[in-house]
């Protein structure tokens, strides 16, 4: 008699984000993007400035990404299957998009490992409240 194996998908833990935690999110997204330093920031710092439709990440769903705020404020917004689709064991759209597009080496190189949502959100948030400390480059 043949034993039937079950084959289990392993999936990835998924931690729950509380309608109150994303409110929590987005609120601090949106002040942060209000601050002066933010838009000072954003006006000397290449790596905040907003790209050109050519560069732009197109997400699985349409919408667009054009900036490293963008890439933030889609990561808190977007929904398990968008990110699932652009982020797997063997890929990481983001991390990619970030490095050819944004031209951010250091900050496409701790994304490229990252399989979850909540660590390439940490990632992205992490480097752009580094960015606004950093003093701007002069040509």
């Amino acid at each position: 008699m043949k034993k039937k194996t079950a084959s289990k998908k392993r999936s990835r833990p998924k931690p729950e984000i509380t309608a109150g935690k994303l409110h929590d999110m987005l609120r601090d997204h949106e002040d942060m993007m209000k601050s002066a330093a933010m838009q000072k920031a954003m006006k000397t710092m290449p790596v905040l400035r907003e790209l050109g439709p050519e560069q732009q990440f197109v997400m699985s769903n349409g919408e667009k990404i054009k900036s490293l705020m963008e890439l933030q404020s889609q990561l808190i917004r977007m929904d398990a299957g968008v990110f699932d689709s652009h982020v797997d064991q063997n890929k990481n759209d983001f991390a990619t998009w970030v490095y050819h597009a944004i031209g951010d080496h250091d900050l496409a190189g701790k994304m490229g490992p990252l399989k979850m949502k909540e660590q390439n959100l940490k990632a992205v948030k992490d480097h752009i409240k580094a960015c606004m400390h950093m003093k701007p480059k002069k040509a």
